[in-house]
């Protein structure tokens, strides 16, 4: 058996394959698997990785017809022999001793999974930047190993929901068994956030081991405009998957606060056009009543994100009343004030 199983998804990633292969066969952690997952790449991903096999006999080719990185994740999960299972992107790369390191650490506690810091790489500056959003501090317990009950009340806040930050046991997931979404896009979150909510030993690593490159130029945001609906299928699964398991009272709170937050940042960085209108009705007069968010609507959150957020799904015209505020207020027009926070009032008396 041996240690760790890296499982990469490629899609026409021959850009930058040969980097993030580099980075796993160079690790100073060298009882491990690679799998790779041939996703029906139309430009030579395959050839590359036909040529680091001859190389290094730890690598594994699947191919097959495109079906996205939800399928192939899954797919490489099948055949995974490793104690500890991790999932790279191929455009991303590991720290040399990323795999020592994490694997070392969720052997010391017997951890479910364990989380690192990772950082930014813009491909077009060639510059790296801080990503200390993706564990947030404030919401750690004083112990850094502790169960998913220990964050009850931020359990969907405290990582994002992607899965390359994160080094799960195979025998954890096997007695989960949780997949990930085959769906377009967001197939992540369903995943992470179900196997966050049940664990019993997760173990936080406070050391950048991975490094995540983006300034891409990649058609990321109109997969996602095209694919929208992708959204709801991620949040719906997840509510219902907790319903199933009868968590969703003990995480409800922390699971509403995401919705609010992952709706907003959806729609809010679609390219304008048909898609985000036809998101945004779809949110305003269906989502926000079927996953039940009429809370945000509660005075008592208004110094909160995710209040604001709230108040901007359902009136997508509210960001540019703010902007009049704030050049009102510089300005202190008294009557033109007076007149703007009459409509204000009438504004949010109607959502």
């Amino acid at each position: 058996m041996p240690k760790v199983s890296v499982i990469i998804p490629i899609y026409n990633a021959s850009k930058y394959l040969k980097d993030a292969l580099d980075s796993v066969i160079n690790q100073t952690l060298n009882d491990i698997e690679i799998i790779c997952v041939n996703d029906g790449s139309t430009d030579n991903s395959l050839e590359i990785l036909q040529q680091y096999k001859i190389q290094d006999s730890r690598i594994t080719i699947i191919s097959g017809i495109n079906h996205g990185a939800g399928y192939s994740r899954n797919t490489g999960l099948k055949i995974a022999k490793g104690k500890y299972i991790i999932f790279l992107d191929a455009d991303d790369f590991f720290k040399p001793n990323m795999l020592e390191t994490a694997f070392n650490e969720c052997e010391k506690y017997q951890a479910d999974f364990c989380v690192f810091r990772c950082q930014e790489f813009n491909q077009s500056m060639k510059i790296y930047r801080d990503m200390s959003h993706t564990i947030k501090s404030k919401f750690l317990p004083s112990n850094l190993q502790f169960s998913s009950a220990d964050i009850k009340e931020n359990a969907f806040q405290i990582f994002i929901g992607w899965a390359w930050d994160k080094l799960y046991s195979r025998e954890y997931l096997i007695k989960t068994n949780i997949k990930f979404q085959e769906i377009k896009n967001s197939e992540d979150a369903f995943f992470v956030f179900m196997n966050t909510l049940l664990a019993d030993k997760i173990v936080i690593i406070d050391k950048i081991l991975l490094n995540y490159r983006t300034n891409l130029n990649t058609s990321l945001s109109n997969s996602r405009a095209k694919f929208w609906n992708c959204s709801y299928e991620a949040i719906s699964a997840i509510k219902s998957e907790m319903i199933d398991r009868n968590i969703y009272e003990k995480f409800e709170g922390s699971f509403k606060r995401w919705v609010v937050d992952f709706l907003y940042w959806y729609v809010s960085t679609l390219p304008n056009g048909k898609e985000k209108q036809t998101m945004s009705i779809a949110i305003k007069d269906n989502y926000i009543n079927e996953f039940e968010l009429s809370n945000f609507n509660d005075l008592s959150l208004f110094f909160t994100r995710e209040y604001w957020q709230y108040k901007k799904l359902k009136n997508p015209n509210l960001n540019k009343i703010l902007d009049i505020f704030i050049i009102l207020i510089l300005n202190f027009n008294r009557r033109s004030l007076a007149r703007f926070l009459q409509k204000i009032k009438h504004n949010f008396s109607h959502t």
